[in-house]
């Protein structure tokens, strides 16, 4: 299935949820459902840089930046990540 993202979908995190670093990495803890999703120094970077809403585009300039990567290097590994922590309800499209 083709993922919903384009660099215009604006991006957040879930409000409902509460995180926490634990040795380097981020603990996001969904108390209401009892589950909790772990993320490595990477993608405890995306999650800081969602602490406000983002663009998808803007996520891949600044991780190209920040991680001295290609822009297509950065999209096929970024986008499948970021699909599985929306159906993991982790984030969500800012409308």
């Amino acid at each position: 299935m083709p993922s919903p993202l384009t660099p215009a979908t604006c991006l957040r995190r879930c409000p409902k949820l509460v995180a926490t670093e634990v040795a380097g990495e981020t603990v996001v803890l969904d108390i209401s459902q009892g589950f909790y999703y772990g993320l490595n120094p990477t993608g405890s970077r995306i999650w800081t840089l969602l602490r406000e809403p983002r663009p998808v585009g803007t996520l891949i300039e600044l991780l190209q930046q920040e991680y001295d990567v290609e822009a297509d290097r950065c999209v096929a590994d970024l986008e499948p990540f970021l699909d599985e922590l929306l159906t993991a309800r982790i984030i969500e499209i800012d409308s």
